[in-house]
């Protein structure tokens, strides 16, 4: 009896390994968040998570470059490029642009630090523009030692530069959002964050660019 009741307990908990599964490859799930100490700053944690990864394989890359340019493909750089497109300027920065950011400045309070939030929406264009320098830049990665060169100096200006913007919203704009919003305020931030979160999963642009993530670091060796 008690060997079936163990079997019982095993089947029932399928079900949920697999749901974590998917969980893990969505970026989590935000509805996770919704309890009675949710804060919003934590959904977007999540999308820094990736971020971070996905600049380490971006650096690992230029290294190897640097070692053996036969040893890293253009389209590596490629493909890391364009799941930071995606991590960063969809999902990092179409949250806070259209939604945090605003959401906070209709808060009282939240107009005494308008500097400083514009300041972060600036860094969201430069960001923007360093990427797309990179790319171009990658484009000419064949073309002999100047080239190359050309890749390390603007890989490694774009790395520096968005470590740097994460590391001021994890520690200036996050611990001051989360003294600022309310317990109301901060379900209903939430509940947008949570529907454009739907959106990524739905079309299954989560899914894609999380395995991408892990084959870039299978492929240059990147181990957690």
């Amino acid at each position: 009896m008690k060997k079936y009741c163990i079997l019982f307990t095993i089947i029932l908990c399928l079900p949920v390994f697999s749901c974590a599964n998917k969980e893990r490859r969505t970026s989590d799930s935000f509805k996770n968040y919704e309890g009675s100490h949710a804060f919003a700053t934590e959904l977007l944690r999540t999308d820094f998570a990736l971020q971070k990864r996905v600049l380490i394989t971006l650096e690992k890359a230029i290294m190897l470059m640097e070692d053996d340019v036969d040893s890293v493909s253009k389209e590596t750089f490629e493909k890391s490029i364009e799941v930071m497109s995606y991590f960063f300027d969809i999902c990092h920065i179409e949250k806070e642009n259209e939604i945090l950011f605003p959401f906070v400045k209709n808060i009282q309070g939240g107009m005494e630090k308008k500097d400083f939030l514009g300041r972060l929406l600036m860094e969201h264009i430069s960001a923007r523009d360093r990427k797309r320098a990179l790319s171009d830049a990658v484009k000419g990665i064949s073309l002999g030692k100047k080239a190359r060169k050309t890749i390390k100096k603007a890989g490694y200006g774009y790395i520096k530069y968005v470590k740097k913007h994460l590391q001021t919203e994890e520690k200036a704009l996050f611990p001051w959002i989360d003294t600022l919003l309310s317990h109301d305020d901060q379900l209903a931030l939430i509940g947008r964050l949570n529907a454009v979160e739907e959106k990524y999963i739905s079309n299954g642009l989560h899914e894609k660019y999380f395995i991408m993530v892990e084959t870039l670091e299978k492929q240059l060796g990147i181990f957690h």
